[in-house]
C-alpha cells in the first residue's frame, strides 16, 4: 500500500494527464498538463514527506550519541 501511495498514485495522475493530453483537444490540453502538474507534485510531497521524517531520524540518533558520549565520555563508534 504504501509503495502505491509513493510511486502508483503519482504515476497514474500523470498518466491520466498524457492520455488526457491524446485526445489533442485545447480543453483536453489544458487539463491533461494540469493532471501532469497535479501528479509530478503529488510524488513531490512525497519525497518531501520522507526526507522530512528521514531527518527527524537522523536527528534522534545524534541525541542519542550525545547522551552516550555525556555518559561515558566518549562518542559510540569508538572515535
Amino acid at each position: 500500500m504504501l509503495r502505491f501511495t509513493r510511486y502508483g498514485l503519482p504515476g497514474l495522475i500523470t498518466l491520466a494527464g498524457v492520455v488526457a493530453m491524446c485526445f489533442g483537444t485545447p480543453t483536453a490540453l489544458i487539463g491533461g498538463s494540469g493532471l501532469i502538474g497535479a501528479g509530478l507534485s503529488t510524488a513531490m510531497v512525497s519525497w518531501f514527506y520522507r526526507i522530512g521524517t528521514e531527518s527527524d531520524a537522523t536527528r534522534e540518533r545524534e541525541e542519542q550519541a550525545r547522551r552516550y558520549f555525556a555518559r561515558f565520555g566518549r562518542w559510540p563508534d569508538g572515535r
